[in-house]
């Protein structure tokens, strides 16, 4: 009697296990066509509340994304046009001073066992033989350098590609919602509802956090090091604000690149230091301000939680799975902590203490 409903409802299951499937096969075969979409889907999330802000008021929804990109097109150029000058400036002085860089750099290779042997009592041999591994791979990665800088220039095919995509996301994303909906059976659109839900809320409060907490970085960034009179302060800011989408990475990179930048342009130690006090000052309060106030309120995980996950992610899957490691977290919390509600409401389980209530009478 029973065999006949529980056939239909695994008939029922074959078409979506099929779709998932397929699609994650499709993920995985092709990562360069996925990424531009998994862009734009981030850049709808951080667009969309606005978009439903205006909606409610009565507006069109393709008006309003249009006015958007309008406003944002406008504020870019006149971002860039200010930009122009000192991103201009830094790339002609890069140009200019590049042979003297890379002499610079071998020297610096070659002088090595010298400085080491003055320090540390260790064989000569070996500071030789360090010295001489040193050189050839500060000397490879010096002279690549330029290649691999114009080899990023095809990667700003996507500042064209994501906001298209992104324009259209914006537009139809309720419609393709609602046609995933209508293909779900009717006892299950009340979950998957309250699940999408979740997800939207979680995944769009980290994106927020995240990037105002690297657009605050790159500010002090480039504050700190245009005082410092680094030449190359503008990219180092702006790829130490890069960086910072992923947490707790931001500080370290910029740490690292404006060290460098700073022993090659002084020859001293000095300005090193200043550099890196600087990154540990941004540190310092990425860790004690910005993290507490932005990233962990927003998204409620706590900061073991996101080290942890950043650690697996690139176990993993290397530098994608760091990327992406916090957008996962947050849609497996969102899982967890829905399944969790439904053992207490649906299964009996244990149910959420309340709190002991003591009345202590006046006497």
């Amino acid at each position: 009697m029973n065999a006949t409903p529980q056939k239909n409802r695994l008939t029922q299951l074959i078409l979506p296990f099929v779709l998932l499937a397929g699609t994650i096969y499709l993920a995985g075969s092709a990562k360069a066509a996925v990424f531009p979409f998994v862009l734009s889907v981030a850049l709808a999330y951080l667009i969309n509340p606005v978009v439903v802000f205006f909606e409610s008021r009565g507006f069109r929804r393709g008006h309003i994304v249009g006015t958007i990109y309008l406003l944002a097109g406008l504020t870019a150029f006149f971002a860039l046009y200010s930009l122009y000058g000192l991103m201009l400036k830094e790339v002609e002085l890069f140009q200019a001073n590049w042979p003297v860089y890379l002499v610079k750099i071998k020297a610096l290779a070659a002088g090595l066992p010298d400085r080491l042997a003055k320090s540390t009592p260790f064989p000569r041999e070996m500071y030789n033989n360090l010295g001489a591994l040193a050189g050839q791979k500060l000397a490879s990665f010096a002279e690549a350098l330029p290649m691999f800088i114009i080899g990023l220039i095809p990667g700003l095919v996507l500042v064209v590609l994501v906001p298209f995509i992104t324009f259209f996301l914006l537009v139809d994303g309720h419609r393709m919602l609602d046609g995933f909906l209508d293909l779900l059976p009717s006892r299950h659109v009340e979950m998957s509802l309250h699940i999408l839900s979740e997800i939207d809320q979680s995944l769009g409060n980290y994106l927020r956090g995240v990037l105002v907490d690297a657009t605050i970085l790159f500010a002090l960034a480039l504050v700190g090091l245009t005082w410092l009179q680094l030449e190359y302060a503008g990219a180092v800011a702006v790829i130490m604000g890069l960086s910072s989408l992923i947490p707790y990475v931001g500080p370290i990179v910029g740490a690292v690149l404006g060290g460098a930048a700073a022993f090659i342009q002084f020859s001293s130690i000095t300005p090193v230091l200043q550099v890196l006090l600087l990154f540990v000052a941004l540190r310092f309060i990425d860790d004690w301000f910005l993290q507490p106030f932005i990233l962990e309120r927003a998204v409620k995980v706590h900061p073991i939680v996101i080290v942890f996950s950043l650690l697996a992610g690139a176990e993993l899957f290397g530098i994608w799975g760091v990327i992406f490691a916090m957008p996962v977290t947050c849609m497996l919390k969102v899982f967890l902590s829905i399944a969790i509600e439904l053992q207490r409401s649906e299964f009996a389980w244990k149910p959420k203490p309340e709190p002991t209530r003591i009345s202590i009478p006046y006497i």
